[in-house]
């Protein structure tokens, strides 16, 4: 069952998903589209999963899922791997490459690579323990307000620095 973004509580979990490069509106609306159709058959159990998603800075793409009301596991997370498959096959995207990092620049730019520019970028200065990063492991719901965008000294990024 399809629910609002803000009716999922905040205990909830969450996935999150990193394109490496902005999504075009004709792709969000289309990835939204399928999105949305899966949710509104996703089960578990033989029971409705209560699901939402969104779309953030046209680059991450974000799936929870109410744990109070049949809380996914098993066969219906696998599911949502699956769904993101599709999209990247339809999309010719890559959603699923943990080795992807975002940060807001100095000019409050979101900026993606991967992990080997990333470290490069350290060396040089141009990424500091003070840059914004997303932090795309979080779990919950709750996380994304205090613990998505944050210091990289303040998520698994900080191991980057030693």
């Amino acid at each position: 069952m399809l629910l609002e973004f803000d009716k999922i509580p905040n205990k909830s979990p969450i996935w999150i998903f990193e394109a490496e490069r902005n999504l075009t509106d004709s792709e969000i609306g289309n990835i939204s589209n399928m999105i949305k159709c899966f949710i509104s058959k996703w089960q578990t159990h033989k029971e409705d999963v209560h699901g939402s998603c969104e779309i953030k800075y046209n680059k991450f793409i974000i799936i929870s899922a109410n744990k109070d009301i049949n809380n996914p596991s098993g066969c219906s997370i696998d599911g949502i791997f699956k769904l993101i498959k599709k999209i990247e096959n339809k999309n010719s995207l890559n959603l699923l490459n943990r080795l992807t990092t975002s940060y807001i620049d100095e000019n409050g730019d979101i900026k993606s690579c991967n992990i080997d520019e990333f470290k490069d970028k350290i060396k040089k200065n141009i990424i500091k323990t003070t840059t914004i990063v997303f932090n795309n492991i979080i779990k919950e719901k709750w996380q994304l307000e205090s613990n998505w965008k944050v210091e990289a000294s303040k998520s698994w990024h900080k191991r980057l620095f030693n």
